[in-house]
């Protein structure tokens, strides 16, 4: 067990690169315009076909919701175009964001849950915040 911690306890005296510090500021830096000032649920609901929910009971649930929802999309997967969003409590991000601007979001202390589908995003976004 020793010999384990003497290969990685180097790793967690590594200090970012300057390029990788600032590359993170920027996608944090971005979703600050984005991000409300209240307290709010992260809403993915990008996703191929057989891992979205379907299309109705989105709409069923976005139309019941009376909590402040922030919902973004997949950009290889636009969905939320096609969403006809009548609620006044969902705040739609139109805007492609990046994985780490989407993980900016979900630490955002005002971030109070996430919900998202089985996937690469949610295993990450996850962390950081209570997850559905």
């Amino acid at each position: 067990m020793s010999d384990l911690f003497s290969v990685v306890d180097p790793l967690f005296k590594l200090e970012p690169k300057k390029n990788d510090l600032d590359f993170l500021i920027e996608q944090t830096t971005r979703v600050s315009t984005i991000v409300p000032k209240f307290p709010f649920i992260l809403f993915h609901i990008g996703g191929k076909e057989p891992r979205r929910i379907n299309e109705q009971r989105i709409v069923e649930f976005l139309d019941s919701i009376d909590v402040p929802l922030l919902i973004v999309d997949d950009p290889g997967q636009p969905f939320l175009k096609k969403l006809q969003i009548k609620n006044k409590n969902i705040i739609p991000v139109m805007e492609t964001l990046s994985l780490f601007e989407l993980l900016a979001l979900s630490s955002d202390p005002n971030c109070r849950l996430y919900i998202g589908h089985e996937g690469g995003q949610s295993h990450i976004l996850h962390r950081p915040s209570n997850c559905l």
